[in-house]
């Protein structure tokens, strides 16, 4: 599983975890960041004690701003791939950071089914209307298959994603740019475009 658990601690403990080890099971990187995730809420061994979690919400839990629908990807990579899934979320963050860009292709680890992926990059809107037509630039991993290789851009050449549309039915958007494969170790071109209805 790419995501769960993560959260507004999805770029301090994720991406630490993919970069140094990007071959590892997803599912085992993501039990990892959860493990980090529950001792820097307990105040335990990573230094400085965490910064509170956000406000609530009005049903009084601190929730991401999740756009809604079911939604669909499609990526060209060495292969054209058709994930059944994009999920739009923004996720502020506490302490005066960025607030996350989340792009996920199920909700819940339950529910995850191949192909998979996570996009996730800090932008410095606070709506998805404010982003529209804007380039952000952000780490995808993709896994077309339970047990093949992860696809994921290096952290000097993110890709780079635009959101086309953001209203009040539909999310979409474009991305394009470059990824490694980690079985191979070579760089894949990938582009493509995700949608989300909201209806």
């Amino acid at each position: 599983m790419l995501f769960r658990g993560l959260r507004w601690l999805i770029l301090p403990v994720f991406v630490v975890g993919c970069f140094t080890s990007c071959k590892e099971d997803l599912s085992n990187l993501v039990k990892k960041g959860q493990d980090t995730a529950s001792k820097v809420k307990d105040g335990a061994g990573v230094g400085s004690p965490p910064p509170p979690p956000p406000p609530p919400d009005a049903s009084g839990t601190s929730q991401p701003k999740a756009a809604g629908g079911r939604g669909m990807m499609e990526l060209t990579l060495d292969k054209p791939v058709k994930i059944d899934g994009a999920h739009v979320s923004l996720i502020p963050v506490p302490g005066g950071r960025p607030t996350v860009l989340q792009i996920t292709s199920c909700q819940d680890e339950s529910d995850e089914t191949y192909p998979s992926m996570l996009f996730h990059a800090e932008v410095s809107g606070g709506a998805l209307s404010e982003l529209t037509n804007e380039k952000v630039s952000g780490q995808l991993f993709v896994r077309t298959t339970e047990n093949g290789p992860v696809y994921h851009s290096s952290r000097n050449q993110p890709v780079e994603l635009t959101i086309t549309t953001a209203d009040e039915n539909t999310v979409a958007g474009e991305i394009k740019g470059q990824v490694v494969n980690t079985e191979t170790n070579k760089p894949v071109t990938v582009t493509g475009k995700f949608s989300e209805s909201l209806q």
